[in-house]
């Protein structure tokens, strides 16, 4: 398990940005957004000076929010490591971040159940 690490910097108009660290090495792994257990986007990390941190950015295709808490997955391009979320809220204001956390379990088991299933097939 690596230990690749995103920090949200923020989303202005419907792009969100935000920095890769810990990546090993000159090349940085294509990084991928899911919602729902699908792939939505790619991710093409830029470096960020001569540091070990790049930049990411993606657009939110407005078909993707709706209201209620929609957690966005950032995997490795494989999709068996989580590095990690960005919650997006959209309706009616919510008073605690609980539905978010219940959100991210539920799409972070999700993925668990499929690289699960995947590994007994392989080892049967």
């Amino acid at each position: 398990m690596s230990k690749l690490t995103v920090q949200t910097l923020g989303m202005t108009a419907g792009k969100w940005e935000g920095l890769l660290s810990g990546v090993a090495g000159d090349e940085a792994p294509q990084i991928s957004v899911m919602l729902y257990d699908k792939i939505i986007t790619e991710m093409e990390p830029v470096q960020n000076g001569e540091g070990k941190e790049w930049h990411l950015s993606f657009h939110l295709d407005p078909q993707h929010i709706s209201s209620g808490v929609q957690t966005f997955l950032f995997v490795t391009a494989d999709g068996k490591e989580t590095i990690g979320s960005f919650p997006v809220v959209a309706g009616e204001a919510l008073g605690q971040d609980l539905r978010a956390e219940i959100d991210l379990l539920r799409a972070e088991l999700d993925m668990f159940k499929r690289v699960f299933r995947q590994h007994c097939k392989e080892t049967m």
